[in-house]
């Protein structure tokens, strides 16, 4: 399209925004690990102060993060597919495929960013959330990673993912997200949810402990 912003093409915005929140998203999963990692490392015993800040700071670079992504994902969206017409979007199964995709990424990294704006550190004390916030990273970085190869194919022809799908035999050009698929991801969101909030209301009272 020859839409421009302040006399740059929108595709090239587009493709910085995507830079942006895939370097975040990265930079969230590694937080992440390093948190579940000292959990591991320090569970049955009391975690040192050092600990604790590691504990401490890559939760806050997670949830930091995650309110970035989701702001760099809208802008994703502004920028690449929501300013196509829809007919334009249905013409192509690859076009509507990463645009479900990419409503699907901002959707869980959405759903990340609120679970810990909500509950707080509480989202790490108690195993319910604990597991469905970090389905929620995970997801969310899986529909990114398989947006960004659709938009890959799209601007390069190919993507990094080419030898996978390869030895499956897979395209996203002849492959159509069904409304059935659909449907399961948001029943499994909804089920999550649900577990969550009966893990946090019905979990031990006890004194909050660091998180």
């Amino acid at each position: 399209m020859g839409m421009e912003v302040f006399g740059v093409p929108i595709n090239i915005w587009h493709a910085l925004v995507v830079e942006e929140h895939s370097g975040i998203i990265v930079f969230i999963m590694i937080a992440l690990a390093v948190r579940v990692l000292t959990d591991i490392a320090s569970r049955g015993k009391v975690a040192s102060p050092r600990v604790l800040f590691i504990r401490s700071s890559s939760d806050t670079i997670a949830f930091l993060g995650s309110a970035a992504a989701v702001f760099f994902l809208l802008l994703s969206g502004i920028t690449g597919y929501l300013i196509y017409p829809y007919s334009t979007l249905v013409s192509q199964d690859l076009l509507i495929n990463k645009s479900l995709f990419a409503l699907g990424s901002l959707f869980f990294w959405s759903a990340f960013f609120f679970l810990r704006y909500w509950f707080g550190s509480g989202v790490w004390k108690r195993a319910g959330l604990y597991l469905v916030y970090l389905l929620t990273a995970v997801l969310g970085f899986v529909f990114t990673s398989f947006t960004a190869s659709m938009g890959a194919e799209i601007t390069l022809g190919e993507s990094g993912f080419q030898p996978l799908y390869s030895m499956f035999n897979f395209s996203w050009s002849t492959f159509t997200v069904q409304a059935v698929t659909i449907e399961i991801t948001l029943a499994l969101v909804v089920v999550g949810i649900v577990v969550a909030l009966v893990a946090y209301l019905r979990g031990p009272k006890g004194k909050a402990a660091p998180s």
